[in-house]
Order: C-alpha cells, then sequence, then structure tokens
C-alpha cells in the first residue's frame, strides 16, 4: 500500500511540474512575442519618421530652387531701372550660385546660410529700389515679382517649420526606448534641423 501511495504522489509531482513548466514556456513565448512586436512596430515607426523627414526635406529644397528661379528675373527688371548698382547685382549672382552649391551638396547648415545670404542680398536690392527708383515700386512687372517673392518667402517658411516638426518628431523617437536601442542596432542618426 506503501507503493501505491509513493506513485501517485510522483505522478501527481511529475504534472504539477509538467504543467508548471509548459505554464512557464507559455508565458515566455508570449513576453518574446509582445517584445518583438513592440520592436518591430518601433523600427517600421522610425522608417516611417525618417521617410518624413526625408519628404519635408525634399519639398524645402524645391521651394527654395523655386525662389531660386524668381531672382534673375527680378534682378533684371531692377537692372533696367538702375545704372550704377553692379555691386549689388554682383552680390545677389554670388549668393544665388553659392545657394545653388549648397543644394547640390545638399548639406542644410550650408542651405540655410546660403539662403539668409540671398535674403539680407535682396534685400538690400528691395530697399535700394524703395528709397530710388519710385517709378519700378509701382511698376506691375516689379510688383509681380515682389509678390512671388514674398511668396517663396513664406513656402520656404512653412516648408522650414514643416521638416523641423519631422526632425523634431524623429529625433524624439530615436533618443527614447525602444527607439534609441533600434536606432543603434540599424544606424539610425539624428537629424539637424533648418
Amino acid at each position: 500500500m506503501k507503493d501505491i501511495y509513493y506513485e501517485e504522489d510522483e505522478s501527481r509531482f511529475v504534472k504539477i511540474i509538467t504543467g508548471g513548466l509548459l505554464a512557464f514556456a507559455a508565458t515566455f513565448a508570449i513576453m518574446l512575442l509582445i517584445i518583438v512586436g513592440i520592436f518591430m512596430s518601433t523600427y517600421n515607426n522610425l522608417v516611417s519618421l525618417q521617410g518624413d523627414v526625408s519628404l519635408a526635406e525634399t519639398n524645402l529644397e524645391t521651394m527654395i530652387k523655386k525662389r531660386l528661379e524668381i531672382v534673375p528675373n527680378f534682378v533684371s527688371t531692377v537692372e533696367e531701372y538702375t545704372e550704377h548698382e553692379e555691386e549689388i547685382f554682383d552680390d545677389i549672382t554670388s549668393a544665388r550660385e553659392e545657394l545653388s552649391e549648397s543644394l547640390k551638396d545638399g548639406e542644410l547648415s550650408k542651405i540655410s546660410n546660403s539662403n539668409e545670404n540671398l535674403t539680407i542680398k535682396l534685400n538690400n536690392l528691395i530697399a535700394l529700389v524703395e528709397n530710388n527708383l519710385p517709378e519700378l515700386k509701382s511698376s506691375s512687372q516689379y510688383i509681380d515679382l515682389m509678390e512671388q517673392l514674398e511668396n517663396s518667402v513664406n513656402r520656404i517658411s512653412v516648408a522650414g517649420a514643416k521638416y523641423n516638426e519631422s526632425v523634431s518628431i524623429y529625433n524624439r523617437e530615436i533618443t527614447h526606448i525602444p527607439g534609441s536601442i533600434l536606432a543603434s542596432i540599424f544606424g539610425f542618426v539624428e537629424e539637424e534641423s533648418f
């Protein structure tokens, strides 16, 4: 009789151990699936955010290129009314070329600085017109080109703000866990603001 009880106890013990191991294995598998799911979701989010930054940068560069297309027409319109302002025109041409080159390089800090430099040079020309050329200031061609320039500056400003917002969201994601882990594994790096 003693052996029967021993065999029942041993059988019950094996069932408890087996059940515990199965419960542990199931819990471990579920936890592993949850962790893998979180990392996959985070990775996909990082790729999506990186795409948003890239799209916003492309839009920003497109707006700057459109502005560059307006500048020669604006300069030539003002040149028709002036005789001794070659230095201003040369400065604008140089600033425009610098911005065009920085767009080719793709380095955002250079693009930003070159864009600001062109704005300063254009503002000098606009001040010249405002102060010295009232007949040009009232011409429809000048007014139209000024409007185009102002609109291009506004579009650049909006595109720059959207770019910076995308960069901010992306940079925040790659600095917080689990994004920071995946960023270091897969080479996601912080982007610079405009």
